[in-house]
């Protein structure tokens, strides 16, 4: 699946690394600085909310993307609240994943159209 979406995202973005796990992640944004990271909520070690709510409160990225399969509100609210200012949905992924990635690298917020989420239970 990671293939697919590098392969996905390289069509107008470059793609600098591939991660299966959270430390690794962190690890691999601290070097390589990029503009905006993608990453999947349940990964190894750290999760990807985790992994997210890091970056952001070191300074390390702040155009992040949660992608993932999981369309519960608690998630979702989990992940904005720490920071992360994408969530996109893998069934979303080929319309919406580049969307996203533009819009939180400009620095708004994106949620995929099919998210079940109230910005009120913030």
């Amino acid at each position: 699946m990671r293939e697919q979406i590098c392969l996905l995202l390289a069509h107008e973005f470059e793609v600098a690394g591939s991660f299966s796990e959270g430390q690794a992640l962190l690890a691999g944004v601290e070097r390589l600085r990029p503009d905006a990271v993608v990453s999947d909520v349940h990964m190894p070690l750290i999760d990807g909310i985790e992994a997210g709510r890091r970056m952001v409160q070191q300074g390390l990225c702040t155009a992040i993307v949660i992608l993932t399969v999981y369309n519960e509100p608690e998630l979702v609210q989990s992940a904005l609240a720490s920071g992360i200012r994408g969530y996109v949905l893998k069934a979303d992924a080929g319309e919406e994943l580049a969307l996203a990635v533009h819009a939180v690298t400009k620095g708004g917020m994106y949620l995929s159209s099919s998210v079940r989420y109230s910005p009120g239970t913030l």
